[in-house]
Order: structure tokens, then C-alpha cells, then sequence
């Protein structure tokens, strides 16, 4: 047993020994993350159908990447619900982000958590509905501020594409999914959306309302 540590106050990462401060909002928000990483994996979130065993020798592995996928999706969220465009782990806001990912989570269907591109790609879309979602909330205190949020072009393709299959396999839960990919993919080229840089908001709005209908 080393040498005892007095822990840093909550919104300082670093003791004074230079050792990390276990009890930092950072650090909650990583736990939060990883808390709902274990949920997921494990079948205790409703509706989540990609889970891993925990006999499986990788299982602490895939909690880690879909903890900081989670993660990096609140920040997603943060970020566009601030006006300075950035995120921060120990603000309060992130807080509520991390809620807005986890309300969320049903409309996005699980990925391959074994595809570190399929993974990446469902935690865009995510953190761009869970920007929606808390942008939406700030606008019933303050109008402009959500506007001035909204105007910006939030997703790249490969979040946009998530988003749009989302939404179709809500409108069609019955429907395998090859199939359900296979219609957003055309709604996607009907509407000639791009397939690269960023997706105009307006546009995939548009293209969402069609796959809803």
C-alpha cells in the first residue's frame, strides 16, 4: 500500500501528487459512459441486440470502445448545444449530452461492435439525434440560442447515412435489415445527397420525413 492521497477537488483531474483524481467530473463522466457500455453488452438495455458474451476473452475490450464511442458522442452533442462549439468532460453540460445519448439510444440500431468503422460511424449519428434532442431542450428557454444551433451542418455522410437508416427501420421495425439498408440507401441517391464532406441539414431533414412516412 503506497503512500496515502488526498483527492483534488471535483473539477481538478490531478491530485497534487500528479496521480489521477478518481473522483473528477471527468472521471464521472467516463464511468457513466462505462456504465452504460456494461448495459448494452451485456442484454440489460432493452432493445440492444449486439451483445458480447463475458466469457469472450475481448469482452472488457468492446466495453472500452463502446464506452468512448458513447463518450465521444455526448461530446458531439455537447459541442453543438454550446455557442462556442466545444466540449469539455467536467462541465455540466456534458452531463446532460450524456442524457441526451442515452435517451436516444432506441432509435439508432445497434452496430457491429466488432467494426471499429461501423462503430465509429453509428457514434456520429447518435451524438448528431442527441444534439437534436438537446438543442430542441434549449430552445424552451432561450429561441435564438437553439436556432443559431440549428443552422449548422452538424453531420458528415457516414452520420448521416446512420441517421437515415434509423429512421427507416423505425418506420419499418418488421422488416429484416438488408432490406430496410437497402431502402434508405436509395432514398439517399433519390435525394442526391453527397457522398462526402458535410450533409446540408435542411436536405437530410427532408430525406428523414420521407423515410418517417
Amino acid at each position: 500500500m503506497g503512500a496515502k492521497v488526498t483527492e483534488a477537488r471535483p473539477w481538478e483531474n490531478q491530485n497534487t501528487d500528479g496521480s489521477l483524481n478518481v473522483g473528477s467530473y471527468e472521471v464521472a463522466a467516463a464511468v457513466s459512459a462505462t456504465d452504460l457500455s456494461w448495459d448494452l453488452l451485456t442484454g440489460s438495455q432493452p432493445g440492444w441486440a449486439a451483445t458480447i458474451e463475458l466469457a469472450d476473452p475481448n469482452f472488457w475490450i468492446h466495453v472500452n470502445d463502446l464506452a468512448a464511442v458513447l463518450l465521444d458522442a455526448a461530446d458531439r452533442a455537447q459541442a453543438a448545444a454550446r455557442t462556442d462549439g466545444r466540449s469539455n468532460r467536467g462541465d455540466t453540460s456534458h452531463a446532460r449530452a450524456r442524457g441526451a445519448v442515452r435517451t436516444v439510444l432506441a432509435a439508432h440500431p445497434a452496430p457491429d461492435v466488432t467494426d471499429s468503422d461501423a462503430l465509429k460511424a453509428w457514434g456520429d449519428a447518435l451524438g448528431d439525434t442527441a444534439a437534436r434532442l438537446l438543442v430542441t431542450a434549449t430552445g424552451l428557454i432561450d429561441g435564438d440560442h437553439a436556432a443559431r444551433c440549428t443552422r449548422r451542418e452538424w453531420p458528415n455522410v457516414a452520420a448521416a447515412k446512420q441517421q437515415l437508416l434509423a429512421a427507416v427501420v423505425a418506420a419499418h421495425p418488421d422488416i429484416d435489415l438488408p432490406t430496410n439498408t437497402a431502402a434508405a440507401a436509395e432514398l439517399w441517391a433519390d435525394a442526391g445527397l453527397p457522398e462526402d464532406g458535410p450533409v446540408d441539414r435542411s436536405a437530410l431533414d427532408a430525406v428523414l420525413g420521407l423515410a418517417a412516412a
